[in-house]
């Protein structure tokens, strides 16, 4: 595949100095993710092409360096993983269906297929990276971690078992986006801004941003939101909004920091975030009292959840590659094995007291009893805000959405891409960004 000729940006590659000055563009995205970056490379004019150096079937009808944007594409992809066609349409010209590198895809720069495009996002390039410690490892191999066009190979590597699945860490990645981010033009990028409101009228979308220190307005022709899951799930308790509750593995970890060892702290939560935190906890010398349902215990890896409790089980075996995480599902199944863990079984949370105590009441037999931890913390996933779009309900944190083109049922020119559309695993949302970017360009660029 070709590479990416790096240049140095002019400006800072974390904020945006000056407030944005363009008032319209044809297209906007919102989110310096991979998603967010990879499409904005495409609507910079990028177009992803078959180097037919493989023999999937599905490529058949392709012929060398004929673009791969198709709106048509199969509806089932037997033996892969990802969420939508889209993604997992563009993955299939990177990995086979055994999860091997393959080399079936290039790509080409064409000025003349250039869409006039602006970013916004309110986190640096990186998205949801910049949320981790810097020595957090991915539960993917690194290569997966990879946007087409920029080899991921300036990255520290933590070595597994089988080179394949061979980890970096949060740190690295950051760096790794940056460093795509300074391939696209600086004056496009505007980093620091959230979307507050965004309205369709005249057919235009009407955006308005706010920064620390500056507002801004703006309209596009189409919207690209590749915002990712930030907003913590809530329990709808009372007290879970006090100074003792922390809801991310990050906001968590600052807290653990300011308690003494032997510090008691409540878990809620089954997933990678409570048990990365539940390490964290460990690391700093604080006793955990872990909030397990009994149903998890029991189907392991066959848990039906919407967190990524089932991921975590899963790993479960793979003990050299996890460790942490392994340490972790142990003490939840046994556990007796960790001095520093106590759990309780089909508990839930019901209250936070002003105080920092708490109440849990058993699911099944109503009996309540007063816990008094140091801090909770509530890990209970995340999902999309999608609450500034008008219309929307800050409730509705899904949209339904066409799993070709990545355009959102309902709306005019409205697309989605990355986590924010359901998909848990950031190789398959890559596809997702080129459908949507190409969908724009489609519709934008004159054959």
């Amino acid at each position: 595949m070709d590479t990416l000729s790096l240049t140095r940006s002019p400006h800072s590659l974390t904020s945006s100095p000056e407030p944005a000055h363009k008032h319209k563009a044809t297209a906007v995205i919102i989110g310096a993710g991979p998603a967010g970056l990879l499409a904005a490379s495409v609507l910079e004019g990028r177009t992803f092409l078959h180097a037919q150096k493989c023999s999937d079937g599905m490529h058949k009808h392709l012929g060398e360096r004929q673009p791969i944007y198709r709106t048509d594409l199969p509806a089932t992809f037997e033996g892969r993983r990802g969420q939508t066609p889209a993604g997992q349409w563009f993955d299939s010209f990177c990995y086979d269906q055994a999860n091997n590198p393959i080399h079936c895809l290039t790509f080409e720069n064409n000025p003349d297929r250039k869409v006039d495009w602006q970013l916004f996002s309110s986190s640096p390039a990186g998205g949801s990276w910049h949320r981790y410690n810097n020595d957090q490892l991915t539960i993917s191999p690194y290569a997966w971690m990879e946007i087409p066009g920029l080899p991921i190979t300036d990255v520290k590597h933590y070595e597994c078992v089988n080179p394949q699945r061979t980890k970096t860490d949060a740190s690295s990645l950051r760096n790794y986006y940056q460093n795509y981010q300074q391939q696209l033009p600086a004056e496009a990028i505007h980093i620091g801004y959230t979307l507050t409101s965004a309205s369709y009228k005249d057919s235009l979308w009407h955006l308005h941003f706010s920064s620390e220190s500056h507002h801004h307005n703006m309209s596009c022709e189409h919207l690209l939101l590749a915002v990712g899951k930030q907003a913590p799930n809530r329990l709808n308790i009372q007290g879970e909004n006090g100074k003792h509750v922390t809801h991310s593995t990050a906001d968590s970890l600052a807290a653990f920091k300011k308690l003494p060892p032997g510090s008691n702290v409540l878990i809620v939560g089954t997933g990678l975030s409570a048990a990365d935190t539940i390490s964290h906890a460990w690391d700093h010398k604080l006793k955990v009292t872990h909030l397990v349902p009994a149903e998890l215990i029991k189907e392991k890896a066959n848990y039906k959840s919407t967190s990524s409790s089932k991921i975590l089980m899963i790993l479960q075996g793979l003990d050299k590659e996890y460790p942490r995480h392994n340490r972790v599902t142990g003490a939840m199944l046994n556990p007796a094995s960790e001095k520093a863990y106590e759990q309780l079984i089909d508990y839930k949370l019901t209250k936070v007291c002003s105080d920092g105590s708490c109440i849990v009441t058993h699911s099944k037999t109503q009996e309540s009893k007063k816990l008094t931890p140091h801090h909770v913390a509530t890990l209970t996933g995340s999902h999309p805000d999608f609450s500034f779009i008008e219309g929307q309900s800050e409730h509705e944190s899904t949209l339904c959405f066409d799993h070709n083109t990545m355009e959102v049922n309902g709306f005019t020119n409205l697309y989605i891409a990355g986590s924010c559309s359901g998909d848990w695993f950031q190789r398959f949302i890559l596809g997702q960004s080129v459908q949507a970017a190409e969908t724009i360009k489609s519709k934008s660029v004159p054959d």
